[in-house]
Order: structure tokens, then sequence, then C-alpha cells
């Protein structure tokens, strides 16, 4: 396989990563469905430069925001059932940021409360890379969920 045939290979499996991740976190609050729209899930630059990147994916989840407290903290509180870390649990008001990563691949991923709090966003990303090729991968997959 020619390098960019193996980056592209690479990318469109931790797109595939992203996505699954981002699904499982949606069900983990309880809502089986993101708000319609696109979502992008592709290659962004790691800061710090030198060439490698990491695969991202967002979404944004409409949630109750009397809801917001009760379903973090019950998230939070399944992680590690799951062998997941909690790396960040912040309550400042109505704003609840929830981060965290899996040992095992390295992803991490936030869920916080949007403003006004109607919803949370969900981010994922894999752990920075280094292309085969030395270039920045330009796939993205875009999916409507």
């Amino acid at each position: 396989m020619t390098a960019g045939g193996e980056s592209l290979a690479r990318v469109r499996a931790a797109q595939t990563q992203v996505r699954q991740f981002g699904l499982d976190l949606i069900a983990s609050i309880g809502n089986a469905s993101p708000t319609l729209g696109t979502v992008r899930i592709g290659p962004v630059p790691c800061a710090g430069g030198g060439g490698s990147y990491r695969i991202e994916g967002s979404w944004q989840v409409p949630l109750a925001p009397e809801k917001h407290h009760v379903t973090l903290r019950a998230v939070r509180d399944s992680w590690p059932g799951l062998g997941w870390q909690v790396l960040l649990y912040e309550e400042s008001g109505n704003k609840i940021t929830l981060e965290g990563q899996d040992p095992r691949s390295g992803i991490t991923f936030s869920i916080s409360s949007t403003t006004p709090p109607h919803a949370v966003k969900i981010a994922v990303a894999t752990p920075c890379t280094q292309p085969p090729d030395g270039t920045l991968p330009a796939h993205s997959l875009t999916v409507f969920e």
C-alpha cells in the first residue's frame, strides 16, 4: 500500500472509531440521536506543529436544562465501569464540563453544557499521530446523524 493509501486507511479507521465513541457517549446520556445536522469527523492539526494530526468529531445533543446535573453526574460515575478515566468534572452554575479518556486507545472525550443549557456538546479526539507521508490528510467523513 502506498503512503497515501495507508494514510487514507488510517484516517478512515480512526473516523470510524471516533464516530463509535460519539454514539456511545450519546447513548450514555439517554438520548438516542444528536441534533439533526451534519457532523464532521476528520483530521485536525495538533498543537505544536510538526505535521502531526488527530481525528476529531463533535455532536450537539438536546438535553433539558434541569437534567444536566443529574445526567452528567451519572455519566461520570459510569465511566470507570467502562474502563474509562475521568480527567475532569467541573460544575459552575449551569455550566458543566466532563472530560475523560479511554486508556486503551488514548481517545479523549468531553461532554459540556451549551449556553444556554438546552443541549450538551460531545467532542471526541484520537491521540496525535504523524502521517506516513508527512502530509496532513485532507479526508473528512461527513456524517448526517
